[in-house]
């Protein structure tokens, strides 16, 4: 018990990631392992003794095996380095990437590939003619008389046939999807262009527009607390691939996890700080909160489980109406010279209020539906 409190002393409850409770982790050493309390690791003990004598390099190797926070501290459980002499501090083997072995998901030669940010645009929260090029925007007709509606739902391609949105965007009572449109950056142009130095305009292609062949939606998706609130939508034909159409990788069981206070990014057209929807798509960049202290923020209404990130909580920076169902990403490097992909951690849910200060947005953990989104591409014989 001695040893508990001096190793809870050491962490002062800082929390690194966003594992939970018997999760799949990767321990210092690049193991596959799993999270669990630390009273239940027996393995780190001999860490913990040699730290308690000393032994520095066994105090920095037992605290880079914490994983998270749930009431107690979380422990990557697995393959520890007993041996703490100078000689033995862990090797920190590469991560390796897998593709899903499915024919219904691109590789990662095709997917996540985002040009890098050039700071063309002023101010920051507008995105490049041909940046995040899985972007879908939804757009909606009322169902009582078919009135054109705009976008209000954003989505994710994911291969050259699907996307991949929010359940409540699909289920919406007043309206229904009309149309996706991928490539699209300027919603009031066709095609979208900029022009830096008002001489030499830059273009993109012309936006892709498909009608809507199937909607599917999460079987036990339940709108009273939104959870499973996932889709798919499939195209009526097959996009093309282009500098400004591409699909967003799924995260891979072997992505390391996301860690707390670190920053992903939502993109849509949604609603802006003075009240009105964006005509262009933008971008923001959100923290992760971890769970805990997202259902303190959050009314009792708002149930979170693990199959949810939350994200966000700062004054005007956040997902809002129209960003529903859009992404919530991050970019991941493995090695030096390594390309940079982008990986889709969420779908867009809901939260309260639009950029509150202290209020997270709540989105649909995607690494927890990989399965199911596999599945269903399946079952509809879809190849790449």
């Amino acid at each position: 018990m001695k040893l508990l409190f001096v190793f809870v002393s050491w962490f002062c409850v800082l929390v690194y990631s966003q594992y939970e409770i018997n999760e799949r982790c990767i321990t210092p050493t690049g193991f596959n392992s799993t999270c669990v309390p630390l009273s239940g690791c027996d393995l780190i003990q001999p860490l913990i003794a040699a730290a308690r004598e000393g032994n520095v390099t066994a105090r920095k190797l037992a605290i880079a095996y914490q994983c998270g926070y749930d009431g107690e501290i979380l422990i990557c459980c697995g393959n520890m380095a007993t041996n703490t002499g100078p000689q033995s501090l862990p090797i920190r083997h590469p991560i390796v990437l897998e593709d899903f072995d499915s024919p219904h998901l691109p590789d990662r030669s095709v997917c996540g590939v985002s040009p890098p940010e050039t700071d063309k645009i002023w101010g920051g929260q507008i995105t490049e003619l041909d940046e995040f090029p899985w972007t879908a925007a939804l757009e909606y007709v009322r169902k009582s008389d078919n009135a054109i509606a705009g976008v209000r739902c954003g989505g994710s391609l994911i291969n050259n046939k699907w996307v991949v949105t929010a359940a409540h965007c699909i289920l919406d009572i007043e309206f229904r999807i009309f149309k996706v449109r991928l490539g699209e950056w300027n919603v009031k142009t066709n095609p979208d262009c900029y022009d830096l130095d008002l001489t030499q305009p830059e273009c993109a292609d012309e936006v892709q527009t498909f009608g809507i062949e199937k909607e599917v939606t999460h079987e036990f998706y339940t709108k009273r607390d939104s959870s499973n609130d996932i889709g798919l939508l499939k195209l009526n034909g097959v996009t093309s691939y282009t500098k400004y159409i591409r699909p967003i990788c799924l995260p891979p069981p072997s992505l390391p996890p996301a860690k707390l206070d670190s920053y992903l990014t939502v993109v849509g057209w949604g609603m802006t700080e003075n009240g009105t929807t964006s005509d262009i798509k933008l971008k923001v960049d959100v923290p992760l909160v971890s769970n805990r202290i997202c259902r303190e923020k959050l009314p009792p209404s708002r149930p979170i489980s693990r199959n949810h990130y939350c994200a966000g909580g700062e004054l005007d920076k956040d997902a809002c109406r129209g960003d529903s169902g859009g992404p919530l990403m991050r970019s991941f490097k493995n090695n030096p010279g390594d390309l940079e992909q982008w990986y889709l951690e969420g779908i867009v849910g809901s939260g309260i209020g639009c950029g509150r200060m202290g209020s997270p947005g709540i989105y649909i953990r995607v690494s927890h539906y990989t399965k199911w989104i596999i599945d269903k591409l399946a079952e509809n014989n879809q190849k790449r």
